[in-house]
């Protein structure tokens, strides 16, 4: 699991806040400048922020998300994934057996998988 910035906004102060820059680690280049900022399109991005940028393949443009949390699941099977992800999201499945799914009660939205 990985937090976006969006998620430590919601806590008071947001980001540079007392509760979230007390306790986040620095940069040791840099001590003034917290080790999570915000992602930005790199200059060989294909990104509106870059116009002349194009790609032979995977010509899409870079969009940085407002996500609170990224779950990451990995698998050599597909199946495994789909059956993970459809757990977290409260089937009470897993490998056909009855699992409880955690009681997240609204707190996620999951969007499309990738």
């Amino acid at each position: 699991m990985s937090y976006g910035v969006p998620y430590f906004n919601r806590l008071k102060g947001g980001l540079t806040g007392g509760l979230v820059s007390g306790h986040m680690p620095k940069l040791a280049s840099d001590p003034t400048r917290l080790v999570l900022e915000e992602a930005v399109a790199s200059p060989t991005d294909v990104s509106p922020a870059n116009p002349g940028i194009t790609k032979f393949t995977f010509n899409v443009p870079v969009v940085i998300e407002q996500n609170d949390l990224l779950f990451t699941l990995r698998s050599d099977s597909t199946q495994n994934l789909r059956d993970v992800l459809a757990w977290l999201q409260g089937s009470n499945s897993l490998r056909g057996r009855h699992v409880s799914s955690p009681g997240f009660k609204g707190l996620f939205r999951f969007q499309q998988t990738r």
